[in-house]
């Protein structure tokens, strides 16, 4: 995943929020996420895992397919989305991350 850029968006969040304490929850960023796990204690959720976002997207010219990050919440379950609760019920870790904490 390449760094992200300083956009004016990614400024604008930066002037709202601390970042630097606590843990994150990063909802739909297909592949311009806001916050990075490098430099924040973040967790990404969005409709689908990031193999199936890719494949979707693979040939959507504005999508930088590489820069899109494991999703920690995928929330589509087959037949709709799923609460985090019940994504959790399903043997997930609390955290919804296999990443280290």
């Amino acid at each position: 995943m390449t760094t992200p850029d300083e956009s004016p968006r990614r400024q604008h969040v930066a002037r709202l929020f601390d970042f630097s304490r606590g843990r994150r929850l990063e909802i739909g960023l297909l592949d311009k996420p806001l916050v990075s796990p490098s430099s924040v204690d973040v967790r990404y959720a969005d409709g689908y895992p990031r193999e199936r976002l890719v494949a979707m997207h693979r040939n959507s010219p504005p999508i930088t397919v590489e820069d899109v990050p494991e999703i920690d919440f995928p929330l589509w379950g087959g037949a709709g989305i799923r609460t985090f609760a019940e994504r959790r019920r399903r043997g997930r870790p609390s955290t919804g991350s296999s990443r280290a904490v």
